[in-house]
């Protein structure tokens, strides 16, 4: 089942993303009343996998049981490629314009592709930062299949729902109670580290989104009609809380009680919104969302250096705005030409054991 209408929201937590790590100080992005969205944009990565655990659910909702083995492959198929392809970017980054650092980055190199470096706070965001989500979502399609087939597709909704609900919640308040406890020594501490990229810190989230998913498709799947204001309503919830934090984190699920209403509402949505959504030239941006998060750092970093080496520019805000076209484009290209191609390749391999 494909929920176009969820797949441009993708494109717009990943430009976000790239707002909070590369524009907050370029108009309009550095307008004061903009500012409580943009320090908080990185939030995006948690709705990534709270969407990601939703769509696994509605994927395999059909599926007795899952293949882990083929699952593993799939997932890999979808991910590998423009991981290897950032880690080559990087790599000619380096070569051309950061030569003293050519042999220094190869061990972080090589713990990016081996999907290990959230577990080890010191290297978590080393080499290319963004890649640590992808560490996590190795984490969850380690586990998924496990969870799939010894619960949610033997056991009854509401099992499932209390099992989730008291995790999220023991979760959330060992996680509020360490967040502000003195354990939490700040950015870039080692225990800050642990609290915020560690992979099973971000399970909640994950869960979640499972639990949205089986809601989906044993309750309310067929059951479409015009949703605008209810999605319009989640996004203003959200924006209060952006706005008014009051002390809490929503970095690691707590985000979830008004992101599942909103993807739920837009997965049912067949309003304004949804129509708006489905234009093909929106699904695309979204289906190269990945490529905008992953591949934000190397294209960044080579665009701005070539940009500066030709004497084009040295302007922040010239800078931003030609490394993002420049990003969007590549992204669009290499989904098309590199991405794709490669990920059905990888699918189409037989698992023989």
């Amino acid at each position: 089942m494909r929920l176009e209408q969820l797949t441009f929201t993708r494109f717009i937590a990943a430009m976000a993303i790239v707002v909070f790590h590369f524009g907050s100080g370029v108009y309009p992005f550095n307008i004061p009343e903009l500012q409580f969205i943009v320090h908080q944009a990185h939030l995006g990565v948690s709705y990534f996998f709270i969407l990601s655990g939703f769509i696994m659910v509605v994927a395999y909702g059909s599926y007795k049981k899952i293949d882990t083995a083929v699952f593993l492959k799939n997932r890999l198929a979808r991910i590998y490629p423009l991981l290897l392809l950032s880690v080559v970017l990087l790599f000619l980054h380096t070569y051309f314009f950061d030569p003293a650092f050519r042999f220094g980055i190869i061990k972080d190199a090589v713990l990016n592709l081996s999907l290990l470096q959230a577990w080890i706070p010191s290297k978590v965001l080393l080499f290319n930062g963004p890649a640590w989500s992808l560490s996590v979502e190795f984490f969850f399609y380690l586990v998924f299949p496990f969870l799939y087939n010894l619960l949610f597709s033997r056991k009854k909704l509401w099992i499932n729902a209390m099992a989730i609900v008291l995790f999220w919640i023991i979760f959330q308040t060992v996680f509020f109670y360490l967040v502000n406890s003195p354990f939490n020594e700040g950015y870039p501490s080692p225990n800050h580290a642990l609290l915020f990229y560690t992979p099973f810190m971000h399970l909640s989230a994950f869960l979640a989104g499972n639990l949205g998913g089986l809601f989906f498709i044993k309750k309310l799947s067929g059951k479409t009609r015009n949703y605008d204001v209810a999605v319009l309503l989640c996004v203003a919830v959200l924006l209060l809380l952006l706005k008014y934090p009051t002390g809490m984190n929503y970095h690691n699920g707590l985000m979830a009680f008004v992101v599942i209403p909103f993807i739920l509402f837009m997965a049912l949505n067949n309003g304004l919104i949804t129509r708006l959504f489905n234009i093909p030239v929106l699904v695309f941006l979204g289906e190269i969302s990945f490529g905008i998060y992953i591949l934000q750092v190397p294209i960044f970093r080579l665009t701005q250096s070539v940009v500066m080496q030709l004497n084009i520019t040295h302007e922040p805000q010239l800078l931003f705005y030609i490394s993002s076209v420049v990003l969007i484009v590549f992204s669009a290209l290499s989904y098309l030409f590199f991405e794709t191609p490669l990920r059905n390749r990888i699918k189409n391999i037989k698992m023989k054991f």
